[in-house]
């Protein structure tokens, strides 16, 4: 079965768009990638995780997002403390 991918949505709605529509499939992230950055914004938001090693996660994990996009991310759930969905 072939891989589906998703398009980076959340990230290029974050920034208000991008530029140069082509360059969007450079930041193309499939199901699992996206589900693992959804895990550390909600590890963070739960404070599982330091948002400093989620920031650092996060950088080490995706290389292309900028570090706007990353403060973006996690400033949205900065003092959240969502319960867990389980």
């Amino acid at each position: 079965m072939a891989c589906q991918c998703y398009r980076a949505v959340l990230p290029v709605m974050i920034l208000g768009g991008v530029d140069d529509p082509s360059s969007i499939s450079a930041t193309d992230l499939n199901g699992i990638q996206i589900q693992s950055l959804k895990d550390i914004i909600g590890e963070v938001s739960r404070e599982e995780l330091p948002e400093a090693a989620g920031k650092e996660l996060i950088f080490a994990s995706f290389p292309f997002m900028p570090p706007e996009q990353v403060e973006k991310l996690l400033a949205s759930v900065r003092g959240a403390n969502v319960p867990d969905e389980t």
